[in-house]
């Protein structure tokens, strides 16, 4: 969800887990990817800013992308994308993946709906 920080008016995204909702392999996975999070810094990866567990929830703050999924950006404007568009797309995806192979990480879950947009071009 899209929160906003009080005392600095920073927008953030905030990722809200009810542990009850999923079994412990899930949470672990969960875990395991604050953990990845925490050592990526890349202008193509969305930034970690930190997270909360309680009991119940698990809260994960990172970077807020106000302009939504790949997915949603191409159902939008399917018949008014350019190429100088497209070209920055295809250009910055490679960026990321390389960066995350060469820190032995591998994403498994590259799709559209999992490529999002901080900026509207």
């Amino acid at each position: 969800i899209h929160v906003k920080d009080k005392k600095s008016q920073k927008d953030f995204a905030l990722k809200i887990m009810i542990k009850s909702k999923y079994n412990s392999e899930f949470i672990n996975k969960m875990k395991e990817e604050i953990q990845i999070l925490k050592k990526l810094h890349h202008d193509n990866i969305v930034k970690y800013y930190g997270h909360i567990e309680t009991i119940n929830e698990l809260f994960i703050k990172m970077e807020y992308l106000k302009f939504g999924t790949l997915k949603n950006w191409i159902k939008q404007n399917k018949n008014n994308i350019t190429e100088e568009q497209a070209s920055l797309i295809i250009k910055k995806i490679p960026s990321a993946i390389n960066y995350l192979h060469q820190n032995q990480i591998c994403h498994r879950d590259l799709k559209p709906q999992n490529i999002m947009f901080l900026k509207g071009k």
